[in-house]
């Protein structure tokens, strides 16, 4: 079942999309290629936007986070969104480090955190960073990576090394 790149990828995406996580091990056995094969074709994929690299494997990122606009998904359900980020923001307590992705809805949670809360907060979003950077006992790291304008956010390889060398008290 050795296949071109392009088909490769397609199965990988498709596999991911059923399974939503599969580690690198796996791809290979289900695609009959080798582990570094692998690597590059989730390396490109990636790139594009199509998935989420994690230690030793990929999760599929869903349809609509890859392909509506950053712009667009944050003026949908507003109203649920805003309620949700106020119920998350009361689970933060002064102190807390929080992982923040670079979602709508978490972006009503980063405007729902009180100011005078000390936080060191890691997130992907330039929306998320603009926002809380504002404030003065938050600290905000923004990851390295790969700026995707569409979806206002770092991406890559280089984020996620970045991310998993960190802890945190809450992941949204």
């Amino acid at each position: 079942m050795n296949k071109i790149p392009e088909e490769r990828r397609t199965a990988i995406i498709d596999a991911l999309k059923k399974h939503g996580y599969l580690s690198v091990v796996d791809l290979a056995g289900m695609l009959f290629v080798s582990v570094p094969t692998i690597r590059r074709d989730l390396t490109a994929l990636e790139k594009d936007g199509a998935l989420l690299r994690t230690h030793g494997g990929a999760s599929f990122l869903n349809d609509a986070s890859v392909t509506e606009p950053f712009s667009m998904r944050y003026r949908e359900n507003m109203n649920e969104k805003r309620i949700i980020g106020r119920l998350a923001a009361k689970l933060i307590q002064n102190g807390d480090t929080v992982f923040m992705d670079a979602s709508s809805t978490t972006h009503a949670l980063a405007k729902s955190i009180k100011p005078e809360l000390s936080l060191r907060v890691l997130t992907n979003a330039v929306s998320i960073a603009n926002e809380l950077g504002e404030y003065e006992h938050v600290f905000v790291e923004l990851p390295g990576g790969n700026y995707d304008h569409k979806h206002e956010a770092v991406f890559g390889e280089e984020t996620v090394e970045y991310i998993r060398k960190r802890n945190a008290d809450w992941f949204f």
